[in-house]
């Protein structure tokens, strides 16, 4: 009876605390276990083993549906799963373990390695749209470079300079040649006013040293007299010839004096032999001869009559000839101020783009900021045409 009231308690304790699956197997066992060995429940009569199965009734009451629970649970996740697939392909496993080796090198030297130099820069933030790009138009090779990466410049302060003899050159050339194009021009005004008064402009405003203005100005000094003396020595010489012409005209007029004087006494004898011829006083010979002489006086006025209207005409074509000259030297001047001022435009022209590309051989700052990018940083480099040289970010 003692035992009998210890399992009840028992049982009653297991209805009312319900426990868990694990908890109802554990006693469950407990209970074969107890009844296996012959214990003291065992030795019990027929009722007692009445009693037995009912508490392992109930236990199994507690635990079956348990279990069966979480059967169906497993059932539920084995199909819910998806097989899983094993990677035995060694190429995969190969370069799943290069990759780790090589990262976990990399973390190793990166963790090790010490820098030879460190520097330490306030960065800043700064619009993109502000930045300025540097290039050169024909670009060029470097002679000289002021800046380094990450230096702060001011708006237009000297970056970079190229090398410049050629265009320098050529510039020189060009205002020299402009220089004397400007005296020439003096010269030829000074020319077609014929007033003998040369005036020239300054050449140095031009850019020509001293030297080369006395050396051009001296030429077209030279120059200016040398075709006056030309000029000169054509006119004197057909004033030669008109001086020829009427001297020899004078002589003529002298020559017609004498023959008309000569004339004169002949048609005087000639009209006393008439006379006496017609008193039979003389020969009829003698009144022939005297006419003829008389006609051959007048022939020889008449001669030289025309030879002094042809000396005339010389003289006339000579005046003519001396005012062509003065024409033909007019137009000739005139059409050499309009080549010569023409030529001075081009030049000019020629000379601002010129003049241009010696000023972009000095490469300033677009803005004041800071220097990034620097592409070329090499003297002697050279710098392709149109080519970002290197980028100015505003400071600030």
């Amino acid at each position: 009876m003692s035992n009998t009231g210890k399992n009840r308690p028992e049982t009653g304790a297991v209805a009312e605390d319900k426990p868990a699956p694990e908890t109802a197997e554990a006693a469950a066992t407990a209970a074969t276990a107890t009844s296996a060995t012959g214990g003291p429940a065992a030795s019990q009569e027929q009722p007692m083993t009445g009693r037995a199965s009912a508490e392992q009734r109930a236990l199994e009451a507690i635990y079956l549906p348990a279990r069966t629970q979480d059967k169906s649970e497993l059932e539920l996740i084995e199909k819910s799963e998806e097989p899983i697939t094993i990677v035995r392909d060694r190429t995969v496993i190969f370069a799943f373990l290069a990759l780790f080796i090589g990262f976990g090198g990399f973390m190793t030297w990166a963790s090790t390695v010490k820098l030879s130099q460190g520097v330490f820069a306030q960065g800043q933030v700064a619009v993109d749209s502000q930045r300025k790009t540097v290039q050169h138009l024909e670009g060029g090779i470097i002679e000289s470079i002021f800046v380094r990466e990450g230096d702060m410049v001011e708006f237009g302060q000297q970056l970079i300079v190229l090398q410049d003899v050629q265009s320098r050159s050529r510039q020189d050339q060009m205002i020299k040649r402009l220089g004397v194009l400007s005296a020439t021009l003096d010269r030829l005004k000074a020319e077609q006013v014929e007033d003998g008064n040369l005036v020239f402009n300054s050449l140095t405003d031009l850019g020509l040293s001293a030297a080369d203005e006395k050396e051009v100005l001296q030429q077209q000094q030279t120059l200016y007299l040398d075709r006056l003396d030309q000029l000169s020595g054509a006119k004197q010489m057909l004033i030669t010839r008109m001086a020829r012409f009427e001297e020899d005209i004078s002589g003529r007029l002298a020559q017609i004096r004498a023959l008309e004087a000569q004339r004169a006494i002949n048609e005087e004898e000639l009209r006393n032999l008439r006379g006496l011829l017609a008193d039979n006083l003389t020969q009829r010979d003698k009144v022939v001869a005297k006419e003829l002489s008389l006609s051959e006086t007048d022939f020889q006025i008449a001669q030289q009559r025309s030879a002094i209207g042809q000396l005339n005409v010389q003289i006339e074509e000579a005046k003519a000839e001396s005012l062509q000259l003065d024409r033909d030297r007019r137009r000739e001047i005139s059409e050499e101020i309009a080549k010569t001022q023409n030529a001075i435009l081009e030049i000019e022209e020629e000379l601002l783009g010129l003049r241009d590309v010696v000023s972009r051989t000095q490469i300033t700052a677009p803005q004041k900021g800071r220097v990034l990018n620097l592409s070329f940083a090499t003297v002697g480099g050279g710098i392709p045409p149109s080519e970002p040289i290197k980028q100015i970010v505003p400071d600030g």
